[in-house]
């Protein structure tokens, strides 16, 4: 769908609604929603008039999408350039507590005692450079992808600084 700078939740949001019969009616066999915050209101780079609500709404159009039609959902959180990046923190967590599987700890193995999103955004926004610990290693060459480290791999820093876990 296209929309025209200024444009604001009530109208956009029209256009989003009328635009998912279209989606469907190609057979999607799942969905993928790039949950883009650039349509926020005081987004420095958009266009688009979007409050907070405005984009919850938007959110929730496509995850009752997704339920209705049992069709599996990837949701890819993108975007932001707010004046205040805790609009953007705010506008994806919003995304994520809209599906409520995505905020209980422990996306791929509930109850294991894995941080849970709002946990993980708090710790990367106290400090970005130190390493997310308990978080599930997606490294194939440990097979163990999904399963937390055991016992937590030490890290190192790449020359760029970056946290490094055993070449992966």
């Amino acid at each position: 769908m296209s929309a025209s700078d200024g444009t604001g939740d009530s109208e956009y949001l029209q256009g989003f609604e009328d635009a998912l019969p279209k989606v469907m009616a190609s057979n999607p066999d799942c969905l993928f929603y790039l949950a883009g915050a650039d349509p926020f209101e005081h987004d420095q780079l958009g266009g688009l008039r979007l409050t907070r609500d405005g984009l919850r709404a938007r959110d929730r159009l496509v995850i009752e999408l997704a339920r209705t039609t049992s069709l599996p959902l990837a949701i890819v959180l993108a975007g932001g350039y707010a004046r205040s990046v805790d609009d953007t923190v705010a506008i994806h967590a919003a995304t994520i507590a809209e599906q409520p599987e995505l905020a209980r700890p422990g996306p791929f193995g509930l109850g294991r005692g894995w941080p849970g999103p709002f946990e993980l955004v708090g710790r990367v926004l106290s400090d970005p450079a130190e390493p997310v610990s308990g978080s599930p290693s997606a490294c194939p060459s440990r097979g163990n992808a999904c399963r937390p480290p055991s016992p937590p791999a030490a890290a190192s820093r790449s020359p760029s600084g970056r946290p490094q876990r055993d070449g992966c």
